[in-house]
C-alpha cells in the first residue's frame, strides 16, 4: 500500500498496519516506540540480530494478529503481551528466551505458537515430551497454555 516511503511498511487509512522488516540486518533492542503503532496488525522482525527484552509497549498493540520474532537473540517477552487479545500467530523460535511468559495462556485467539530453539522451551520439553513438534496448534496448544497457566499459579 501507501508505504510513506518506508520499505516494508504498509499503511492503510493513514495508519501503519504492517511492518515487514525480516532479514533487514536490524541490530539491538526492539524500540519502545513500537507501542505507538496503535493499529499495527502484522509484525515481521524475524531473521535479524535483535536482542534483549521486547518492551512492555508491545501490549499497547491491541490489533496485532501476527507476530514473527523468530531467529533473533531476544531474551524476554513482556507480560503485557496478554493485552494483545487479537493475536493469532506467535513465532518466537530460535531466540534466547529463558522464560515462557504464562500470560500467553490468556491469549484466547492464539492458534499457532512456536518456541523451539529457546532455553525455556528445552526445559518445557523435559517436562512435556509430547510437545515434540516444531510448533504447537489446536488441542495441543490449548493443553500447553492451560499447563502454563496452572504452573504460574503455584
Amino acid at each position: 500500500g501507501e508505504g510513506g516511503g518506508w520499505e516494508g511498511v504498509e499503511v492503510r487509512g493513514g495508519r501503519v498496519r504492517k511492518v515487514d522488516w525480516r532479514h533487514s540486518c536490524l541490530v539491538g533492542n526492539v524500540p519502545e516506540d513500537i507501542g505507538q503503532l496503535a493499529m499495527l496488525e502484522v509484525l515481521y522482525l524475524n531473521g535479524n540480530r535483535l536482542d534483549g527484552e521486547v518492551p512492555e509497549a508491545l501490549g499497547r498493540l491491541k490489533h496485532l494478529r501476527y507476530i514473527d520474532l523468530s531467529n533473533n537473540r531476544l531474551t524476554m517477552i513482556p507480560q503485557s503481551i496478554r493485552c494483545c487479545q487479537s493475536l493469532n500467530y506467535l513465532a518466537l523460535f530460535n531466540n534466547k528466551l529463558r522464560v515462557v511468559p504464562k500470560e500467553l495462556a490468556s491469549l484466547t485467539n492464539l492458534a499457532y505458537l512456536s518456541l523451539h530453539g529457546n532455553p525455556a522451551w528445552e526445559e518445557t520439553l523435559m517436562r512435556q515430551s509430547q510437545l515434540m513438534g516444531v510448533y504447537i496448534a489446536g488441542q495441543q496448544l490449548k493443553e500447553y497454555l492451560a499447563a502454563l497457566e496452572s504452573e504460574g499459579q503455584q
